[in-house]
Parts: C-alpha cells; structure tokens; sequence
C-alpha cells in the first residue's frame, strides 16, 4: 500500500490567490510582482493579494515539499506495533483533530 501525497493538490494551494477566471499572478503584498509559473502577467497597475489563508497554505505546500514523500522509520514502527498488537486507534483524538482542522480553515 503506497501513502503518496497526491501531486495534483500541490497546484491547489498555489491557486489560490489568483482571481477567478482571471490571468493575475497570486503575489503577496510587498513581493515583487511578475510572471506567475503560467507565464501571465497581471496587467499595468493591477495587483494581487493572498489573504492570510492563502499565505499559510502556501507555507504549507512549501513544508510539506521539502518533506520525504515516505517517512520509513515511522511505517516500520507502525508496522511492528500492528505485528505485536500494540498499535491503537484513538478514535476521539483523530475526531478532535479533525474538529480542529476544520475549525482554522473555516475562519
């Protein structure tokens, strides 16, 4: 079984700041603007922002692409406690932390 990170999501937060329908290029304030990976400059005097959403997803996406794709040390330890029957699933933490995900991305 394979735990890739679907490569298409990469593109989704990148995205987000640009206008719907539009060619703008997704610039934070006070970067300097330019061609956006699509080639597109935003036309003389228009500028794009990303909202502070669309800041974190974006230092998100550059987190997680600096991360292995596979953490094997941690799939072996993981492997060895459902071998031994150590491995539990806490159910109400994984509610909490999903309750609390969709809580940050809701504001």
């Amino acid at each position: 079984m394979s735990n890739k990170i679907d490569p298409n999501l990469s593109a989704v937060a990148g995205k987000a700041g640009q206008k719907v329908g539009g060619s703008g290029n997704a610039a934070a304030p006070g970067r300097a603007e330019g061609p956006s990976k699509s080639g597109v400059k935003p036309a003389a005097g228009e500028t794009v922002v990303l909202t502070e959403r669309s800041q974190f997803l974006e230092s998100l996406e550059k987190k997680i692409a600096s991360m292995p794709a596979i953490d094997k040390a941690r799939v072996e330890a993981v492997k060895a406690d459902i071998q031994n029957g150590n491995y539990r699933i806490d159910a109400d933490n994984i509610a909490e932390l999903l309750l609390r995900t969709e809580t940050d991305f809701s504001r």
